[in-house]
């Protein structure tokens, strides 16, 4: 069924997919199979700090999402760049941090409010503002696959069609459109893009205060640390920054040989760790 239009944004955007579109489209421990999803009314996730300086923000986090176990269902370097699906939104089939396809990044975990922002985090988050920046990097409108829904647009349409049925989808598309706003303002006055949460998964011999290793939910079969909130448990999810975050650039430096770009293509069949460590898969 056709999505009914959607209400014009506060803001002036310069290339806003949208203006052609109405509304409408989750993190990853690269070893965890998937599994129902978690009750966090008793444990919810906490903040922790990433080795590569961002400040740390302790305290509890209300899951709005849908949240299902964060993981890729098989190890992080078995982990295959599946074909894009021609269901989803033109920008979904893209390349996103991980070496995937945005449409199949978004299904490896879900996102969620960040209460210190008031913004949508998770893998849904990285989508809406790596397709702000494509929008603005890019003549996207001379493009015929974003013709019908547009950029940002059809990423919202395809969030909102995975939200069918939660309680809080309005929480979560009102702080999605709210990321997007901020994005192209950001982008329009030259600043740098609000950072993007991710959650990680405490493994079991993880000291509270200390700083631990982990896998990195963003690119399977990589590894980041993360410094273990003073108050955290074993087996607990924290909340840490993404070491790919959006930029004004439009390229996605995961630190390995080869570059990822904002609307790139995949290699399907590949290893999605290969984007990373610039190897074939």
């Amino acid at each position: 069924p056709q999505l009914p239009p959607r209400a014009a944004p506060p803001v002036t955007k310069t290339g806003d997919s949208r203006s052609q579109a109405a509304m409408g489209c989750g993190s990853s421990s690269a070893d965890q199979p998937q599994q129902p999803p978690p009750q966090y009314q008793q444990q919810p996730p906490m903040y922790g700090q990433p080795q590569y300086g961002q400040p740390p923000q302790y305290g509890q986090q209300q899951q709005y999402g849908q949240q299902q176990q964060p993981g890729w269902g098989v190890p992080g370097g078995m982990v295959r760049v599946q074909p894009p699906n021609e269901n989803d939104p033109a920008f979904m089939r893209t390349v996103a941090p991980s070496g995937t396809t945005w449409g199949q990044y978004v299904q490896t975990g879900a996102s969620f409010v960040d209460p210190t922002t008031g913004f949508i985090a998770g893998p849904w988050a990285e989508c809406i503002s790596w397709a702000v920046i494509f929008e603005h990097t890019n003549d996207w409108e001379a493009m015929p696959e974003y013709q019908r829904h547009g950029v940002v647009g059809g990423v919202l349409e395809a969030l909102e069609r995975s939200l069918q049925g939660n309680p809080n989808q309005a929480n979560i598309l009102q702080a999605a459109e709210k990321l997007e706003n901020a994005s192209h303002q950001l982008m329009d006055n030259n600043q740098p893009l609000p950072a993007i949460n991710q959650v990680v998964r405490l493994p079991p011999n993880a000291v509270p205060g200390q700083p631990m290793r982990v896998e990195n939910p963003q690119t399977p079969g990589t590894y980041m640390t993360v410094q273990v909130p003073p108050n955290a448990q074993p087996g607990q999810q924290i909340m840490a920054p993404a070491p790919v975050q959006p930029n004004r650039s439009g390229g996605m430096s995961t630190g390995g040989k080869v570059a990822l770009a904002a609307g790139g293509a995949v290699a399907v069949g590949g290893l999605a760790a290969a984007a990373y460590y610039g190897t074939a898969g």
